[in-house]
């Protein structure tokens, strides 16, 4: 009997501990990265951090430039990730509002991923590069809504039982209001930054079954821009400064601290 209480009174202890973990949950939980065709990260320049699940930040965008979103599951559990480019889902390519409807990739505990572009069939997708957005895919479609933004979502599955998941609907886009796309309206700045539809490749995929919880745990977004706008806006220092000395009397480069020659 006095094991069984023991037990009990553990369990007890042990459960909100779980859920409180689960709420601490934030954008630090969801590593993010972009990189470019080498694998080498884009540098970020934080923006303001309008939520404790909410995560802004800058990137500069290199004309012509491919690229790629890394994403590394810090949780010790299945996620489902929700990717958004130029406010499009990089999966089914709809218009997209971050929902856990929508079509999403799901990560293992601790598994990291690169995800290249858009998904134009089970093992194929065409490549994510930087244009300008009238030759952007989402300009493609007209729409304008939400151009120069990487956009990330992050769900934790929800426990198979609550009622409000319907197992028949798994993998499956539920159909929605389609929004209005968006236009470039008077004063918009001209010649923004978009994500191009790329050359094709080969990338498999499977589906998987995964209930994803009513709200994201966190969400990520990546404000890209041309170099000048950033310059402008005071998000990067590009003042002019004077070019090093060369090291060493003769113009030759001197051996490196404690080499022995």
């Amino acid at each position: 009997m006095s094991r069984l209480l023991f037990g009990l009174l553990l369990l007890t202890l042990l459960l909100p501990l779980a859920i409180q973990a689960r709420e601490r949950l934030g954008p630090e939980a969801v590593e993010i990265r972009i990189l470019d065709q080498w694998g080498r990260p884009f540098e970020q320049y934080p923006a303001r951090r309008s939520t404790p699940t909410t995560e802004r930040s800058y990137l500069e965008a290199k004309p012509g430039a491919p690229y790629a979103i890394q994403i590394r599951n810090r949780t010790g559990g299945a996620i489902g990730l929700v990717i958004a480019v130029d406010g499009r889902n990089i999966i089914s390519g709809q218009p997209s509002e971050l929902h856990p409807e929508e079509r999403m990739y799901i990560l293992g505990p601790g598994q990291r991923a690169v995800y290249r572009g858009w998904r134009t069939g089970q093992d194929r997708i065409n490549g994510f590069y930087f244009t300008d957005e009238d030759h952007s895919y989402a300009g493609a479609w007209k729409d304008f809504s939400a151009v120069g933004v990487i956009a990330v979502a992050a769900f934790q599955e929800a426990e198979r039982y609550r009622p409000w998941h319907d197992p028949r609907s798994a993998g499956k886009v539920l159909p929605r209001a389609r929004p209005e796309a968006g236009t470039r309206g008077f004063g918009a700045e001209s010649n923004r930054p978009g994500t191009g539809f790329g050359d094709k490749r080969r990338s498999p995929s499977r589906p998987v079954e995964f209930y994803p919880q009513a709200r994201p745990f966190a969400r990520q977004f990546i404000h890209y821009e041309w170099r000048q706008t950033l310059c402008r806006r005071g998000i990067i220092d590009c003042r002019r400064h004077r070019p090093d000395r060369l090291w060493g009397d003769k113009g030759f480069a001197p051996y490196p601290p404690g080499y022995r020659p």
